[in-house]
């Protein structure tokens, strides 16, 4: 029995055995490895129930007990509760006499062992030796009871030879078990806490941002602690066994070695700096070595610690820098004045712009109180008090604009800001930055005195003049003296500025001004409202208007004569005229604006009457520039409500056949009736309105002539419209034409287009350029009043013409003037060697027809062969010469 006994021992060590390895592999599964274990020793149990020891037929004795017991102390309930069941199963199965003990044991085994883990949870029992022993020996005792009172009475013989092995054997063998479990799990307890520590340990380096290594006497490189490789000339785990001379210079090298065993000799820390080239670049760091307490590999070593200082030193070389740029601009900034004082207002920094501010070097103003340099009297109590609230109180000094002085004297306009520095350990510092303000306050001055007067010649501008001219009218009303305005404007001063350019007519301008100050009274005041304009206002004159009129007739012609004088104008003679007008201040009604105009409409009286002389306003210059505003009014009236018509004047060929018309504006309006072209149309040239006028004649003239394609005995017709020179400049003109050419149907070919010789005053070769273009979309092109104008010959042969008209004026006088004849034939000549068709206008008697044709005429226009008429009676004489 007792071999058995020490058999079913053997078992139970080796699934100890088992059991520790097993933990081993399934401690990172808690879960899986409970299960295991139940398994592992429920089928202990079951291969020790099935090689019994049998006492007597169907009585099993075997360590299940032992090993459920322990299993429930160390493994807890899930493990026991497994190998319970597998147990109790297989008891069930194998049956006999003793089935009710042996499944008691069982259960019972299993609850004890809870039991006692709970007891050692709560401290109440411990896992030692002696206790083991004795739950043994209880538990087995419990166990013998259950056996011999649950078997069949006389089943199994109650002896010493039996009871004492039993009781001693397995005992024994759960005091065993249980310091083997507990063994193994107090060295796995104890292989997880260092597994625990040796991660906390390596993550407590790898968080160190410094770099930890050992190094032994020689400067060998025994363990490297830490994960930044960047800090290392190589990867960490290539530096091991390597010496520090194979990575840094010689002489640094044993420097470092010779540091390390100074500290290894004298058991110090040592401290010290260097540069290492690492894969990142060269960086910096702040290095400490310290002896280690115990040996490495059998050697003394120290434990060096690495700082990278790399961002330090790079911020410390920044802000030096920064401090550096910021010192120099303060130094060179030429546009602000910084001074530094503390709360006595002593001078403690002065820049090179304080020197050139206020006149000061900054050897003179250091240590020197600001008050004594720069602050005025009346300024020095309300700086004394603002700077001693801020130092006290932090009160700030608002920015403001200050009048300081310089060392001259002379006063110096600033904006003046503060800003209160206090660098660690020492006083608050102000910093007084001062704008200066003097081109500022110049720039204003100069701009009140341009909002008043003239830039070029320094005289009062129109806003003075009007302010003056409001004063003397209320003085006339007052006094009962009078005054008047006298309107000047330069004879052809235009064409000096266009021939000699605009620099000469400023020299001109501030010339005329000089002379027209020194020939007038001081109280009198010359204006310059732009231009060639110059405005005089003359006060005080005499009460009675003749006597004043007398006197303003005297100064004018006195100034006029002055102006006649020859100017020299860059090295040349000029000579030059004015035209005047003048008008007395009499009607206490009339308004400013009111008296220039009446002034200016007499200098335009002056101007027309062959310049160079002095006219006064008269009512009825007014009368007719009233008729003349209201006139422009009915023009845009009258496109708005359609009054204008076209009228058409046949053009002949030599047979006499009607071959096209010109096509004239007519203006028929609601209360005027018929209105003269000569009287509208130079005005709308004038005002602009021309373009509108224009515009409306080739969209009606296009679209009747598109209309006559569709009718066999008008689709030959021809027209000529007549075209302005403003109108032709536009920049868009061809291209709303070429709108018009294709919205109307118009045939370009049957289009011609009448062109002023004004046109070729300006910019000829544009012109040529824009009537090429005309050209290329089929239009003819016609010259119009050739030979009154001023083109030149020159010019002739360049402009892609079709046609040229003689004036009327020469036509009319071939039959009293040979002159007019032989500009007649010339013309004449001169178009059919060109290879351009010649109209002959104003042709107003069968004599001027013949004489024309003799000298080789073939197209006419004037009364005799029909007046301008309107569209229906011009068709219908086409009509009527048709069916003849």
């Amino acid at each position: 029995m007792l071999l058995e006994l020490i058999r079913g021992l053997a078992l139970l060590l080796a699934l100890c055995f088992v059991h520790s390895v097993g933990v081993r592999f399934w401690q990172h599964r808690p879960l899986l490895g409970r299960v295991l274990t139940g398994l592992l020793f429920g089928g202990i149990c079951a291969l020790g129930m099935l090689q019994p020891l049998q006492p007597a037929p169907g009585v099993l004795i075997d360590p299940r007990s032992v090993i459920l017991s322990m299993v429930a102390l160390f493994a807890g309930p899930l493990p026991a509760t497994i190998a319970t069941a597998i147990a109790a199963g297989t008891r069930l199965a194998l049956g006999g006499s003793g089935l009710v003990a042996g499944l008691a044991m069982i259960f019972g085994s299993y609850a004890a062992g809870l039991l006692y883990r709970q007891a050692r949870a709560n401290g109440w029992w411990g896992v030692g030796l002696w206790p083991l022993l004795n739950f043994g020996l209880l538990l087995h005792m419990a166990g013998l009871g259950l056996l011999y009172g649950l078997a069949p009475e006389g089943a199994i013989p109650l002896d010493a030879e039996k009871v004492l092995p039993y009781l001693l054997t397995f005992t024994f063998a759960t005091a065993l078990l249980g310091a083997l479990m507990h063994d193994a799990q107090e060295r796995l307890a104890t292989a997880q806490q260092l597994a625990d520590k040796a991660a906390r340990l390596q993550a407590l380096t790898r968080s160190i941002p410094d770099v930890v290594l050992l190094l032994n006497a020689q400067g060998r490189y025994l363990e490297v602690l830490t994960h930044h490789d960047d800090h290392l000339a190589v990867p960490a785990c290539d530096v091991v066994g390597h010496y520090l001379s194979d990575y840094f210079p010689p002489e640094e090298a044993a420097q470092f070695v010779a540091q390390i065993q100074r500290s290894l000799a004298q058991r110090q820390v040592e401290n010290f700096s260097y540069q290492l080239r690492t894969p990142q670049g060269l960086r910096h760091f702040e290095g400490r070595c310290q002896p280690l307490d115990s040996l490495v590999d059998g050697q003394p070593a120290v434990v060096f610690i690495a700082r990278d200082r790399s961002a330090e030193i790079a911020a410390e070389t920044a802000l030096r820098a920064s401090e550096q740029r910021f010192r120099h601009l303060l130094d060179e900034v030429p546009a602000i004045s910084v001074q530094g004082y503390g709360a006595d207002l002593r001078v403690q920094y002065w820049n090179r712009a304080s020197e050139q501010l206020y006149g000061y070097s900054a050897d003179e103003a250091m240590g020197r109180s600001l008050l004594e340099l720069i602050i005025p009297a009346d300024l020095q109590t309300p700086v004394r008090q603002a700077t001693s609230a801020l130092f006290s109180s932090g009160q700030p000094i608002p920015a403001g604009e200050l009048r300081l002085h310089h060392k001259n004297g002379h006063p110096v306009h600033v904006f003046s800001s503060h800003v209160g520095i206090a660098a660690p350990g020492q006083p608050l510092m102000m910093y007084c930055l001062d704008i200066d303000l003097s081109a500022r306050k110049a720039a204003e001055e100069r701009a009140d005195y341009l909002a008043y007067y003239d830039a070029l010649t320094g005289l009062p501008n129109r806003r003075l003049l009007l302010d003056r001219l409001g004063q003397a009218i209320a003085a006339h009303q007052r006094s009962g003296l009078c005054a008047a305005l006298l309107y000047l404007d330069l004879d052809h001063f235009k064409t000096l500025n266009d021939s000699r350019g605009h620099a000469v007519g400023d020299l001109l301008l501030q010339q005329v001004a000089q002379r027209l100050q020194s020939g007038i009274r001081a109280q009198d005041t010359v204006a310059r409202l732009g231009g060639d304009e110059f405005v005089l206002l003359l006060h005080s004159l005499n009460a009675n208007a003749v006597e004043a009129a007398a006197q303003v007739r005297r100064l004018g012609d006195e100034l006029l004569n002055a102006l006649r004088q020859p100017y020299q104008l860059a090295s040349q003679e000029h000579h030059c005229s004015a035209s005047m007008g003048a008008v007395l201040l009499r009607d206490n009604h009339t308004s400013t604006e009111e008296l220039l105009q009446q002034a200016d409409l007499a200098m335009y009286r002056a101007k027309e009457e062959g310049r160079n002389t002095l006219r006064f306003f008269d009512p009825a210059m007014q009368t007719a520039v009233n008729e003349r505003l209201q006139l422009q009014a009915d023009i845009h009236q009258g496109l708005r409500t359609q009054q204008f018509v076209l009228f058409y004047q046949p053009q002949i060929n030599a047979s006499g056949a009607i071959i096209g018309a010109e096509v004239l504006l007519r203006w028929q309006h609601p209360e005027r009736g018929m209105v003269s072209p000569a009287l509208f149309i130079p005005l709308a040239e004038e005002t602009g309105q021309i373009l509108a006028l224009g515009q409306w004649v080739l969209e009606q003239a296009l679209a009747q002539q598109g209309h006559w394609r569709h009718d066999p005995q008008l689709a030959s017709l021809k027209l000529s419209i007549n075209v302005s020179a403003r109108q032709f400049r536009q920049a868009d003109f061809v291209a709303k034409l070429q709108a018009l050419l294709r919205s109307s149907g118009a045939a370009p070919t049957s289009i011609t287009l009448e062109l002023t010789e004004s046109l070729l005053l300006h910019d000829i070769n544009d012109v040529i350029a824009l009537m090429q273009v005309l050209r290329n979309l089929g239009l003819h092109l016609s010259l119009d009043d050739f030979g009154t104008g001023y083109s030149s010959l020159s010019y002739l042969k360049r402009l892609p013409l079709t046609q040229v008209k003689i004036d009327q004026g020469f036509v009319r006088g071939m039959l009293h003037d040979h002159k007019d004849v032989a500009i007649a034939r010339s013309i004449i000549t001169l178009a059919q060697e060109l290879g351009l068709s010649v109209v002959a206008e104003g042709v107003e008697t069968e004599a001027h027809h013949q004489l024309l044709q003799a000298h080789g005429c073939r197209q006419f226009q004037g009364y005799l062969f029909g007046k301008p008429m309107p569209l229906a009676d011009f068709e219908a004489l086409v009509r009527s010469r048709d069916s003849i």
